[in-house]
Order: C-alpha cells, then sequence, then structure tokens
C-alpha cells in the first residue's frame, strides 16, 4: 500500500465521540452524517483501536484496495481531538486530479459533514 493523501485537523469532540461516529456512523438516525454519493459504496470498518484509530475499507469500488486510516489524539488545549486521516491505494497510484478528488470527497465527509453534526458535543 503506498500513501496517496494525508490530513490532519482539529475536531471539537474529545476522541471517544470521534470514534463512535467512525465505527457506528448510522448509530442515531437523528445525527447521521455519512451520506454516500452516486458511485460511492457503504465502507466496512477493517481495523479499530478504541479511542485512538479506526481503518475502513474503501468508498469508491474504482478504488477497490483504497483505505482510509483515521487516527484521533486528545487535543488538551483545546478539550477536543486532532484527527488525521490517510489514503492508502495499492499501487499503481491513482493520477493527481482523481487523487485531489478523492481527498476532497473524505474532507468533505469528516471535516465538513462528520464536524458539523458532532460540533455540539
Amino acid at each position: 500500500m503506498i500513501e496517496v493523501a494525508r490530513t490532519k485537523k482539529p475536531q471539537a469532540p474529545p476522541p471517544n465521540v470521534i470514534f463512535e461516529a467512525l465505527t457506528q456512523p448510522h448509530r442515531d438516525p437523528t445525527r447521521e452524517w455519512l451520506r454516500l454519493e452516486t458511485g460511492e459504496i457503504e465502507p466496512t470498518v477493517l481495523d479499530a483501536r478504541e479511542f485512538e484509530s479506526v481503518v475502513w475499507s474503501t468508498l469508491w469500488p474504482n478504488y477497490p484496495s483504497a483505505t482510509i486510516a483515521f487516527e484521533m489524539t486528545s487535543d488538551k488545549a483545546n478539550s477536543g481531538s486532532v484527527l488525521t486521516w490517510t489514503l492508502e491505494v495499492e499501487p499503481p497510484a491513482p493520477d493527481p486530479e482523481a487523487i485531489r478528488l478523492l481527498r476532497h470527497r473524505i474532507n468533505e465527509l469528516v471535516n465538513r459533514d462528520m464536524r458539523n453534526i458532532l460540533f455540539d458535543c
């Protein structure tokens, strides 16, 4: 596997809340944030270490080997978390434009949709 994208951003909720959102995205139907677009598939949790990390399977049938790894650490200064996600694929890597689109979509899901739903935690 090769890393093709990575982003690190602060999040308001603590690691345990983010962990739950990533491992059980449909747990609370009133706080639904994982809304897939046409051509995307539901990810499976491949690995999880409670309150530390989660690895998802691909969101895209065109990239079946892709995985998204999430690492969450406590941001004690701000009472929240720092969330890092990493996109890995089997070689060969997608072209730069495809990587840009995949990166954009993960950022939409995690750093917009999930963040907006969890912001009031």
